[in-house]
């Protein structure tokens, strides 16, 4: 790793001295089976927390049910695609028909071991059951961090077309 020279700007009108220091950090390759050592293989990652991810959107789609089932009286909108409804703290909220359809899918490829074929849609959906997981266990040494860091770089991954 190398330190290039900081950078000092002093910022008289808004009374702040700001610096930046720039890091390089030259590429290096994986040393033999590290990867997986440090739990930084996604797919192997997604495997071992495929418990974990399908728990989480088995209740996510409960959640969803339950509240649209709570509020059927009170739906303002409703098309092929979404329903809208008002709940009792006044706030809007929706069901989205292609969120729960997607949310079946990935049980389904997590059911039969098909995480290697994961999309965009099934990520994001997978990120926001993740986002209600009261109970973040490591998992077989890898932390519920990692696994939140894996689902981001897919999305990012899948979303920039890798």
């Amino acid at each position: 790793m190398k330190t290039n020279k900081s950078l000092v700007i002093v910022d008289i009108e808004k009374q702040v001295t700001n610096i930046t220091t720039t890091l390089s950090i030259p590429f290096m390759d994986w040393e033999n089976g590290f990867e997986e050592t440090a739990g930084m293989n996604w797919d192997e990652v997604l495997y071992k927390f495929s418990e974990v991810i399908v728990k989480a959107l088995e209740d996510r789609m409960a959640a969803c049910m339950t509240m649209l089932s709570k509020n059927l009286f009170n739906v303002v909108y409703s098309n092929e695609h979404t329903i809208v409804y008002k709940k009792e703290n006044g706030k809007y909220h929706s069901f989205n028909h292609a969120s729960y359809k997607t949310m079946e899918d990935a049980i389904n490829m997590f059911t039969i071991g098909d995480v290697f074929n994961l999309e965009l849609p099934h990520l994001d959906q997978i990120m926001k059951a993740l986002v209600w997981v009261e109970d973040r266990k490591d998992v077989e040494g890898i932390s519920f961090g990692n696994l939140i860091s894996c689902v981001m770089e897919l999305t990012l991954g899948k979303a920039q077309g890798r």
